[in-house]
């Protein structure tokens, strides 16, 4: 994805990296303290996301955005201050959100799981790091994601690969599609089959195109019940 982080403070921008890195590992990332630098940038880039700090020297970050929705229309945008009382002005140039300084990890999730939802056209997907390479898991490759020591599992169609997000990150940058059946696992909705109750009175989910039998907790079996019954 490529993103841009414009802000005058070069320790809100290093800060804002830092917290992007490890969740968008196909990060191309373009940063300016400035609003005139920004739009040198877009002038030449496509620029899918851009973080904007409200209040900076020159033209503000409401102006840029603004400037910026007429050279790309489709740039997602979210603001980035420390000033609480800017949020309605933001709201003009319709950002996907507005973030508080400073931005926590849980938050910018959040923002994250927005933009993607703003993409339905975007088939959604994960990209992971394996030695010194990057590859991309879609999401539709998945049979379920597994806490498994350090790491999260991923189980797909393909083999297993493993992941640095936890399974909390990973159920808010795809909201709303996985389901959490145990304290430990979380399924795609798309892959679910039915529920079944084997002999002994364990509950395991049905799974499409696996045959894998994944078992659901008490704590989560009201939960699951309820989700298959009415589906969001």
């Amino acid at each position: 994805m490529n993103v841009m982080i414009v802000d005058d403070e070069p320790l809100a921008r290093a800060r804002l990296r830092r917290l992007l890195e490890p969740l968008l590992v196909d990060l191309q990332l373009s940063d300016a303290c400035n609003a005139a630098e920004a739009l040198q940038i877009a002038k030449t880039t496509q620029i899918e996301l851009a973080f904007v700090d409200m209040a900076m020297p020159g033209d503000s970050g409401l102006v840029l955005a603004a400037q910026l929705r007429q050279l790309q229309p489709t740039i997602n945008l979210i603001f980035v201050t420390a000033h609480a009382e800017y949020a309605l002005d933001a709201y003009r140039v319709a950002p996907l959100d507005y973030l508080l300084k400073p931005v926590s990890r849980d938050r910018l999730l959040e923002s994250l799981s927005r933009v993607q939802r703003a993409q339905p056209a975007t088939e959604a997907s994960l990209l992971y790091k394996q030695g010194t390479t990057t590859g991309r898991l879609l999401l539709r490759d998945v049979v379920l994601f597994q806490a498994d020591d350090k790491y999260v599992r991923a189980v797909t169609t393909h083999g297993d690969i493993l992941l640095d997000q936890s399974l909390k990150q990973l159920e808010q940058l795809f909201a709303g599609v996985l389901l959490r059946i145990h304290r430990n696992t979380v399924v795609p909705k798309a892959r679910i089959s039915h529920l079944r109750q084997t002999a002994d009175g364990r509950h395991q989910l049905v799974l499409h195109g696996s045959e894998l039998t994944p078992e659901i907790s008490r704590r989560e079996l009201a939960n699951v019940r309820q989700q298959l019954q009415h589906p969001v």
